[in-house]
């Protein structure tokens, strides 16, 4: 159904369901959805940093430690699964807005990845 050439990466990620077999999903306003779609985003900034600004890359490594330790101490050993899905979910999305931004000069997609970038270092009290 996702193919390259008829949807978006964008697109089947948002059609892509994020529970498995047996879980419920999680509220979009509960502490665990928000740590772990953080936890990803700060993934894939990471990894975006290590090819284009290095030196960021070790501040942003520790933002994601302390977004990982918040996941961890808000999640059942049940929701471990659930957690974890939404994070890869949510760093494949926000690599899809980094290269937009860097690579295509999709300036609505840099806006929102800072966007969304700002909101997690909110969650860690920095603005």
């Amino acid at each position: 159904m996702c193919g390259l050439r008829t949807f978006p990466v964008v697109a089947c990620l948002a059609l892509t369901p994020l529970a498995g077999a047996g879980q419920t999903l999680l509220d979009r306003e509960s502490p665990l959805y928000r740590f772990a779609q953080c936890a990803g985003r700060l993934s894939a900034l990471m990894e975006h940093q290590w090819l284009t600004d290095p030196p960021a890359s070790d501040r942003t490594e520790a933002l994601r430690a302390r977004m990982l330790d918040l996941v961890e101490a808000a999640s059942a050993p049940a929701e471990a699964p659930l957690a974890l899905s939404l994070r890869i979910e949510a760093k494949h999305a926000h690599a899809a807005l980094l290269q937009a931004a860097a690579f295509g000069r999709n300036e609505a997609a840099r806006r929102q990845a800072l966007r969304l970038e700002r909101d997690c270092a909110a969650i860690l009290g920095l603005s």
